[in-house]
């Protein structure tokens, strides 16, 4: 499993806030069709996001239980 500190080429957390920024700017759509794209692309962002969130915090949990185990502490309750 690829932890955190491996993860070199990964996307960043200041990529990601680009692309936020991004999607915060103002919309013009110029028609319903282009609107339901939009809606569509959006939930598979939403989903991929989570899926994204779920294996960092995965990754974060990993690389601190390992941090602990080497440095002797006890695990965290």
């Amino acid at each position: 499993m690829e932890t955190i500190a491996d993860a070199q080429d990964s996307l960043g957390a200041a990529e990601v806030l680009a692309f936020v920024s991004r999607l915060q700017q103002r919309l013009d759509l110029p028609d319903a069709a282009a609107g339901v794209d939009l809606i569509s692309a959006l939930e598979t962002v939403k989903s991929a996001a989570s899926a994204v969130q779920a294996t960092a915090t995965v990754s974060v949990a990993t690389t601190i239980e390992t941090t602990r185990k080497e440095s002797g502490k006890p695990k965290s309750q």
